[in-house]
């Protein structure tokens, strides 16, 4: 098994991570700071989005950004990395993305990175959206498409597409879990093939957040749904202080407002800015399928 600190990632920023309590992890429901999530605002005007650049300015204590806020790291609880080089010369998204797009020439290696890019492949997606401006007014929401990649215990990254909204008085969040997994090999020593497929399951997350925004946007997604437990490694993927099974962990109340095949979408209640391990991941728009799920029950007293 590798260890944490031979885990330099993808894209390899400063991680930190340390113990948390373990009775501050069931109470994800009715607490201070939690927000609901609802649906886009269509009054008096129908929403209009602008990319931005950075991160939103909530996101999980110790969660790592990585330079240029294109994927965010939550790292294990317990783990602590340090600085280091990459030791590969394909991943260097600290600033290969951006000086490739511009450069005349690029190599094939520099061309994969500007692939997955995930604010270059959402803003592809967009082009022809209504929803998309290109004269952003102040009534515009600011968009930031950006990634998580969290190290969870079955020593396993699984990664979540985010769509952050925000507006002067309302913000929202639309997330898709890809469906792939990667090893620590393949997130701390990425080869071409990797990244190709890191953009395969990208390609199509990007276009269902679309999905999930216009939807939105028209009045088609509910405000409220069936009322459930929903657990997944998604959302909690690492132990509480090591002690912890992330699956004694579900996002109580989680409303179901889609069920399309194999995919659920629910709205979770959440704090953006609470440990992973209290819920740190539960606000917003989520989309699953359902092998991605490990509990899913009707909620208590429902």
């Amino acid at each position: 098994m590798t260890s944490h600190s031979e885990r330099r990632g993808i894209f390899a920023p400063l991680a930190f991570a340390g113990p948390l309590a373990i009775a501050a992890l069931l109470v994800l429901a009715g607490c201070a700071g939690i927000q609901p999530s609802v649906p886009l605002p269509r009054d008096p005007a129908p929403p209009s989005l602008a990319i931005v650049e950075g991160l939103p300015a909530k996101l999980p204590e110790r969660a790592a950004p990585f330079p240029k806020g294109r994927f965010v790291l939550l790292p294990a609880m317990g783990a602590v990395e340090t600085v280091a080089e990459l030791a590969s010369p394909v991943p260097l998204l600290v600033g290969a993305v951006a000086d490739a797009v511009n450069a005349q020439g690029a190599s094939a290696e520099e061309r994969v990175l500007v692939d997955v890019d995930p604010q270059a492949i959402l803003a592809k997606a967009l082009a022809d959206s209504s929803l998309l401006t290109a004269s952003p007014t102040g009534r515009a929401l600011r968009l930031r498409p950006f990634v998580f990649i969290q190290e969870c215990v079955d020593d396993r990254y699984r990664l979540t597409y985010v769509a952050d909204l925000e507006g002067e008085s309302w913000s929202g969040r639309y997330l898709v879990h890809l469906p792939g997994t990667f090893t620590p090999e393949e997130y701390g020593r990425p080869t071409p093939a990797t990244l190709a497929r890191l953009r395969d399951d990208l390609v199509p997350a990007a276009a269902r957040l679309r999905d999930l925004m216009e939807r939105d946007a028209r009045g088609e997604l509910p405000a409220s749904g069936s009322k459930v437990d929903l657990g997944s490694y998604h959302l909690v993927g690492s132990r509480s202080s090591g002690l912890l099974p992330p699956e004694l962990v579900v996002a109580r109340g989680a409303e179901v407002i889609v069920e399309d095949g194999d995919r659920i979408v629910t709205r979770i209640a959440g704090d953006p800015g609470k440990p992973v391990v209290e819920g740190g991941l539960f606000f917003g728009v989520h989309e699953f399928r359902r092998s991605q799920l490990h509990t899913i029950r009707p909620a208590a007293g429902r």
